[in-house]
């Protein structure tokens, strides 16, 4: 059954994403970047997109909040026999040089009572086109093959296994008061003799101190509505990739504007409008640093292309061809197909992102004092296209694809 996408949290770790739903599933997620294929996909097909859900085995409530200022989500059950609350997140490190595997981590502890729980893992990799083995190594789980490496580890020690040869995965296992049980999907190569410390502690402290490294009058003056404020920065922070400094418009693909309705996109790209208004929100609340390290990645990408030639978006690792097709084998959210992979809008022109990027620069200059002197031969030829083209029709900020037209 489809679930509401208010049902749905966000967590991750500025290199990919996942959604959780309230009953304890997650049911998108691409590893191991935002615009790789799925793993998990079913938002997009219930059936064949994959999910990895750990919840109560009978009946049970939830209810869920994110721990403050942090992207951790909190899922509480409540059943007839105990309470007990899930904690799911993606970890963080301060440096960009990444010291740990990528990947979900997942615990569970019980408040109250006894709880019977089951752990199901269906991984679909390649948008649930590429077949996979579940097999019991090392203490925990590998899936087989898989592009890239994936494992399952657990501090499990009672529990009965069912699936492992075949594609899906399903644990049993239960806990009383005061017991916890720690799961990590790791993504990539890792030593299996290596003990991996629950990273829970270092990622709420990497969310906190940035939330709150800001600058500016801002900082102080939010009242009632800080933990609001807080959380969309949190939200446009997930949202940043980075090993570049680009920034995704979001974090699915496919997610149709209505119901059965055919405008689904891809949207896990960076497109420059998007982004200046990100970069606007993070201005606004004293944040600066992000817009740094994008104009550094747009710079670089523009002059890596060769040409004067600025494009309306570009993947997060700097590319202009997003080839757009279709994912016939996906049945889409809600039927809503098709389920599309890359943008065709990538070869559109949009007049209005010249403005928007050097209003960016404008709002950069005047909290650093100046601008890098390597940036003005960027910004001059930004003002040189501008002068140029603007009489040209475009594709509008609509995105039209029956275009151009003089929309101004």
């Amino acid at each position: 059954m489809y679930r509401n996408i208010s049902d749905y949290g966000l967590i991750g770790d500025m290199r990919t994403a996942a959604l959780v739903c309230s009953d304890g599933s997650i049911d998108y997620c691409s590893l191991p970047h935002f615009d790789s294929p799925t793993v998990f996909a079913a938002l997009l097909d219930e059936r064949n997109g994959g999910f990895f859900s750990l919840k109560p085995a009978g009946a049970f409530a939830s209810k869920r909040e994110y721990l403050p200022d942090t992207c951790t989500l909190c899922t509480s059950f409540t059943t007839e026999n105990g309470k007990a609350v899930l904690y799911d997140f993606m970890p963080v490190e301060d440096s960009p040089l990444r010291q740990r595997p990528q990947g979900i981590h997942r615990c569970i502890s019980v408040e109250r009572g006894r709880m019977e729980f089951t752990l199901t893992l269906a991984p679909r990799p390649g948008y649930g086109l590429d077949e996979c083995v579940i097999a019991e190594k090392d203490g925990g789980f590998t899936i087989t093959p898989a592009d890239p490496p994936l494992t399952l580890r657990h501090t499990l020690r009672d529990f009965s296994a069912e699936g492992v040869g075949a594609d899906t995965l399903t644990l049993s296992f239960s806990l009383q008061s005061g017991q916890s049980a720690h799961f990590d999907l790791v993504c990539g190569q890792f030593d299996p003799e290596t003990t991996l410390a629950c990273p829970f502690t270092s990622t709420r402290s990497c969310w906190k101190e940035w939330v709150r490294a800001c600058i500016g009058e801002h900082c102080f003056w939010l009242g009632r509505f800080t933990p609001l404020v807080h959380r969309s920065l949190l939200t446009l922070k997930l949202l940043t990739f980075q090993p570049t400094g680009a920034i995704v418009a979001a974090a699915t693909t496919s997610l149709p504007e209505s119901i059965g309705g055919e405008r689904n996109r891809d949207y896990r790209f960076t497109w420059l409008r998007d982004a200046s208004f990100t970069l606007k929100a993070f201005f606004a609340l004293g944040h600066t640093s992000e817009a740094e390290r994008f104009i550094g990645w747009l710079h670089d990408t523009y002059r890596n292309n060769g040409s004067r030639d600025l494009k309306i978006m570009y993947s997060i690792h700097g590319e202009r061809a997003l080839r757009e097709k279709y994912l016939d084998h996906l049945d889409g959210y809600r039927h809503s197909r098709p389920v599309r992979v890359g943008n065709a809008a990538g070869s559109q022109q949009q007049w209005d992102i010249y403005g928007e990027i050097m209003d960016a620069a404008l709002r950069l200059s005047g909290y650093a004092g100046k601008i890098d002197a390597t940036l003005w031969p960027f910004f001059r030829d930004i003002c040189e296209m501008a002068v140029e083209n603007w009489k040209r029709p475009d594709d509008g900020i609509w995105e039209v694809r029956n275009g151009p037209y003089h929309f101004v």
